[in-house]
């Protein structure tokens, strides 16, 4: 694992003249490519940010890194700005990043030089602090720099890089973070209590101090403080004062957290805290306590110091951790702070915490590696480890992959995972339905992915109504259909009937006999039927070769809810019972029990960019899939490539696979005059049941 730390040193020049006008002039010009970008309707390549402005920036007097990082810093802006649906940026610092390439740095004179305009070089004094000497000692690379001007001073971000092995986790170690303590509870692998402790956190009680006078000073002189330079500094002052304390303060207690983390060998605990300050309303001292609360900021610290040191960290679900209690029973609460275990001890609701993230850490552990023990990091496959700075990079491919099972007992599958070499896995669960008592065990097995033959390339493009396969280099595709928009809607319809008749027969909605009629409808049996049947078929596809998928964001359905508005009530649902998901899951689980190896990149504009020359294609028919599926043409206007809009997604993850994890070209057809990729349509089958009758037309 590569772990990266960022140091900011002040620095000091004697002419900062040619400095001061490099940096405006590396903000205009990025400014200028920035508009540019803006003009166009997609997002170019930095390819041909390269040919359109690399010679417009040199004769500015730029260096050849100068104007690559210019282009490539102008396109992350508008890439993130048009991503969150911002307006035109606006550049206003004085910032600049530069390569190795364009600076020299005197490590015994700690003089740092930097490639400014017309080939002129500056030479900067750096401010430096001791604990920076650790990062000197020959395991730390130093990377790029950025350089930045502001309120007259000068400052130079250094950034090390290192690669770090992770230690072998012999105990876990839960982390509460509060106003004014840190507390930790260490346990071993086998859930036994190994240590506890408090580290003290006073930063916050200090912070609040200085913002209180800050604030006093603002409402004794309502409208001075913002025009008197007297009072406007003395409120900076402790503003500036405020937020050190907070920055050193969050770094002590870090520090010592990680010290004891590393003499247990311990896996760090922390909580998963999201949307905080949002959810917590409290009286007017607890918000302004939780305002300068920097709790992201100690896991910050913690994450990257325990990574400098080959440490694990995870995050578990921190809800009702001081509420339970951690050797089961009931705890008493004594007061706010204090509770009393079912043994009779009585400790702090901090500690009771820390005990039980410990402890979901443990079994977040164990419910992923089916036993209690080690868990080894999953590296990247060879042909990754040089792909250092690639963007957009695949997920890692994972050599030995996990699969666990959760079969009810009596069924004939648990016999077959039974004495097939699986494992039975702690934390079975009975069920109790319609009189019926059922046992829920889980079994878990360690494979390793085949590595034998990888000259065939699967791309698998997962659609609603479809699954498309393109294998490479044999350029043929088939597309396996299962018009799940068919069924969602027509169950949907059938449903919406069943409730209204039985409503109007008798006069309630959610009585009996309406969830009674509801559940003959078998729609999830159904559903489990036909996504399993399916998953066989792409199976049976792929089995020779390695599958490319695609990475699904989380939410990925609602976030194409929310940017298509125009969107009906039945179209939202039919998209959100589309079970793209579960049938993404379903298949990376199956891949990894047939130990087929598998790869996931970045599925954006996989759909909508030519696989032969990566234009943006125009659309030849619609694109509606209520009625289940249909061919969605899609064409070139520059190659005059044509074709299926499902078989140039799954050409296009075998594309990126290709490109840029493999690093070489790629032989697809190119364009009208090769011979048309083989392409054959096959459906799933499935009973008479599975296809209900709609309740009312749909249109396309």
């Amino acid at each position: 694992m590569r772990v990266v730390v960022t140091a900011k040193v002040k620095a000091v020049t004697p002419n900062s003249q040619p400095l001061v006008s490099f940096l405006r002039g590396f903000r205009d010009w990025t400014q200028y490519v920035v508009d540019e970008i803006w003009k166009l309707e997609h997002i170019p390549s930095i390819k041909e940010l390269h040919q359109r402005f690399y010679r417009v920036l040199r004769i500015q007097g730029f260096r050849a890194h100068h104007c690559h990082k210019i282009e490539r810093r102008a396109r992350e802006i508008v890439k993130a700005t048009k991503k969150n649906k911002g307006s035109k940026p606006v550049l206003k610092k004085l910032t600049a990043r530069l390569d190795y390439q364009d600076y020299k740095l005197d490590l015994n004179s700690k003089i740092l030089k930097i490639a400014v305009l017309n080939e002129e070089w500056v030479e900067l004094k750096l401010q430096w602090y001791s604990y920076l000497d650790k990062y000197l000692d020959g395991s730390w690379r130093l990377r790029e720099i950025q350089v930045s001007y502001r309120d007259g001073r000068i400052y130079v971000y250094l950034t090390f890089s290192r690669d770090v092995q992770l230690r072998e986790s012999k105990t876990l170690m839960g982390v509460d973070i509060n106003f004014n303590n840190i507390t930790y509870t260490v346990v071993d692998l086998n859930g036994n209590l190994v240590s506890m402790g408090v580290i003290p956190f006073n930063g916050l009680k200090r912070a609040l101090a200085h913002r209180i006078i800050a604030e006093k000073m603002q409402r004794r002189y309502s409208r001075e403080w913002r025009y008197v330079r007297g009072i406007r500094e003395s409120v900076r002052k402790h503003g500036r004062r405020a937020r050190s304390i907070l920055t050193d303060s969050c770094h002590y207690v870090s520090r010592r957290l990680v010290e004891v983390a590393k003499e247990y060998s311990a896996l760090i605990v922390l909580e998963d805290l999201n949307k905080l300050r949002t959810r917590v309303n409290g009286s007017r001292k607890f918000n302004k306590k939780l305002s300068l609360w920097a709790y992201r900021r100690i896991q910050f610290y913690i994450h990257y110091k325990a990574l400098i040191e080959g440490l694990s960290v995870a995050y578990v679900d921190p809800r009702n951790t001081s509420k339970t209690s951690p050797i089961g029973g009931k705890l008493e609460f004594i007061n706010y702070k204090w509770v009393k275990l079912p043994t009779g001890h009585v400790v702090t609701r901090d500690l009771v915490a820390s005990w039980n993230l410990a402890l979901r850490g443990l079994n977040s552990l164990t419910r992923d590696v089916g036993a209690r023990g080690h868990v080894e990091p999953l590296n990247a496959p060879d042909q990754m480890q040089s792909q250092e700075g690639m963007r957009e990079k695949p997920v890692q491919v994972s050599k030995v992959t996990l699969v666990t099972k959760k079969i009810t007992h009596g069924q004939p599958q648990f016999w077959k995972y039974y004495n097939g070499g699986w494992a039975l896995r702690s934390g079975a669960r009975w069920k109790i339905a319609e009189n019926k008592l059922y046992l829920y065990v889980v079994f878990a097995k360690n494979v390793e992915a085949k590595r034998e033959n990888t000259s065939k390339i699967y791309g698998v493009d997962i659609n609603e109504n479809n699954v498309t396969i393109y294998e490479y280099p044999a350029k043929r595709a088939v597309t396996i259909v299962t018009n799940f928009s068919k069924i969602v809607l027509g169950y949907a319809y059938r449903r919406a009937k069943i409730q209204q008749r039985w409503s109007k027969t008798y006069g309630v909605n959610g009585n009996r006999r309406i969830r009674y009629a509801l559940r003959k409808l078998r729609e999830r049996n159904v559903k489990r039927d036909i996504k399993l049947k399916l998953v066989r078929k792409v199976l049976d596809v792929v089995k020779d070769g390695l599958a490319v998928l695609e990475k699904l964001p989380k939410r990925f359905q609602d976030r194409v809810i929310e940017k298509n508005k125009v969107l009906n009530s039945i179209d939202v649902h039919r998209l959100k019972q589309s079970s793209i998901r579960g049938i993404h899951k379903v298949v990376i689980e199956k891949l990894a029990e047939h130990r087929i190896p598998y790869v996931l990149v970045n599925p954006s504009h996989t759909s909508s960019a030519c696989p032969i020359c990566g234009s943006k294609l125009s659309p030849m028919t619609g694109c509606a899939q209520r009625n289940g599926w249909k061919p969605r043409a899609m064409r070139c206007p520059r190659c005059r490539f044509t074709h299926d809009r499902d078989v140039i997604g799954a050409m296009n993850l075998v594309r990126k696979y290709l490109l840029h994890v493999e690093g070489h070209a790629v032989d697809l057809p190119k364009g009208t005059h090769d011979p048309c990729v083989e392409w054959s349509v096959t459906t799933v089958k499935c009973g008479a049941e599975v296809q209900p009758v709609l309740a009312k037309p749909t249109t396309t």
